[in-house]
């Protein structure tokens, strides 16, 4: 049988996508010519949507009933050991929030409405919502980087999480998980482990899969996980640098959470804008709107006000210094990933990718009013930029990229580490 984990980084390379499209292909970013538009003309079929000055955010709206489905790589086969038969630590087995209803005062305590959205009530740097309209995104975004990567993890966590008779329970930890669709996967697809999510709400159990060695715990990561040292055989987090003060600290936890040849994997974006050459678009949110493309703008508010709010905007710049650099982590794997956030023509996955990402896109400009809005942009200000961002995510020819830097280590078993001084 196939294995279900592989490694994520060995992408589609877009050499050859670079040779047919260099034709039309004069100056990465004439905003004469193209007046801040880009990203809808290869997705043109996989959803309609108005063009021009009459097209508003609203007329591609996300349906959040809509549930798929998705079989991404085979399921391995079960272990013949339960996670809860052997070894299992009721530790990793109170009750959470995420394993009762959610009453109208449970919901009043862990939510507040701010700008149209729900945000969460335990965290104030953290400032996207914590909706239904922000766990479907993020649930079909996970289901997008899945195809993109081709796969769901690095190759390490396969061996990681391999269960021998006489071993402790595999555990796996997931720091920031959202809609919980990652840790999800890993409890489907490793069902002898038990995993933990972490997040500033509770992931919803009503659904029947839910997996039943899945458990939540609702903290804020900027107060420490001491709770999890020496616990965990991975420790996972992806795109939180949102809601985390200090990243480089949070890489110290996770080293510290994760056993002795246990894996952990990071993956973060930098807040910018790149050309299809890999090169920085330097947006700014001082120069008169339209000088560099939109959507380049846009990203460059949100990073003024992920920094306003205390989130880490330079965190996964520093992510692969940090990792390497770190006397307990041996083996580590870096990969730069361009997500083509604004396709244009770039023509380097499947059509359906592209449609994905232009709603994924769409939704994400919806989640930021609080963040945005929050820091000082006025009311008028976002639906400019955002008007704008629609036009160029429909009618622009030259893609632009997200850099998200990602990496994965092993921990050595031959280096004890001291416990992390308090936060004065």
């Amino acid at each position: 049988m196939e294995s279900a984990y592989f490694d994520p980084y060995d992408f589609i390379s877009d050499d050859s996508s670079n040779e047919s499209v260099s034709e039309v292909q004069d100056e990465d970013y004439d905003m004469a010519s193209s007046a801040g538009s880009d990203m809808t003309q290869s997705q043109g079929s996989g959803s309609s949507a108005s063009s021009g000055d009459d097209m508003s955010i609203s007329d591609v709206a996300s349906s959040f009933q809509e549930k798929k489905n998705r079989v991404f790589s085979p399921i391995p086969r079960a272990s013949t050991m339960s996670s809860y038969s052997y070894h299992s630590s009721e530790q990793f087995r109170t009750p959470s929030p995420s394993n009762q209803s959610l009453t109208a005062s449970m919901r009043e305590t862990l939510y507040r409405e701010e700008y149209g959205r729900e945000l969460n009530t335990f965290s104030d740097v953290y400032r996207l919502p914590a909706d239904e309209e922000e766990i479907d995104r993020l649930e079909k975004q996970h289901n997008m980087l899945v195809d993109i990567f081709g796969a769901k993890y690095p190759p390490p966590m396969g061996v990681a999480l391999r269960q021998g008779h006489y071993e402790p329970t595999k555990k796996v930890l997931d720091l920031g998980c959202g809609s919980g669709a990652w840790v999800k996967d890993v409890c489907r697809d490793f069902p002898y482990c038990e995993a933990i999510g972490v997040d500033l709400v509770p992931i919803d159990d009503s659904d029947p899969d839910f997996p039943p060695n899945l458990r939540m715990e609702i903290d804020d990561l900027n107060k420490g996980i001491e709770h999890f040292y020496d616990s965990f055989d991975v420790v996972h987090s992806r795109l939180i640098a949102f809601g985390i003060r200090d990243y480089r600290r949070l890489i110290e936890h996770m080293t510290r959470a994760v056993r002795p040849n246990g894996v952990i994997e990071v993956q973060e974006y930098d807040f910018r804008t790149y050309t299809r050459d890999n090169k920085l678009i330097p947006a700014n949110t001082t120069d008169p709107l339209g000088t560099y493309p939109w959507w380049a703008t846009f990203l460059a508010h949100v990073r003024e006000g992920v920094a306003k709010s205390g989130g880490d905007i330079r965190a996964a710049t520093d992510l692969e210094s940090w990792v390497r650099s770190h006397e307990a982590l041996m083996d580590v794997v870096y990969r730069d990933v361009y997500l083509p956030v604004v396709p244009g023509n770039c023509r380097r996955y499947q059509e359906d990718v592209y449609t994905r990402m232009k709603d994924d896109v769409m939704a994400f400009l919806r989640s930021l009013k609080p963040l945005l809005m929050g820091s000082g942009v006025s009311e008028q200000r976002y639906e400019y930029l955002v008007h704008h961002c629609v036009r160029e995510l429909h009618e622009s020819e030259t893609p632009q990229y997200v850099r998200m830097q990602c990496v994965y280590a092993t921990r050595r078993p031959d280096v004890l580490l001291e416990p992390l001084p308090p936060v004065e």
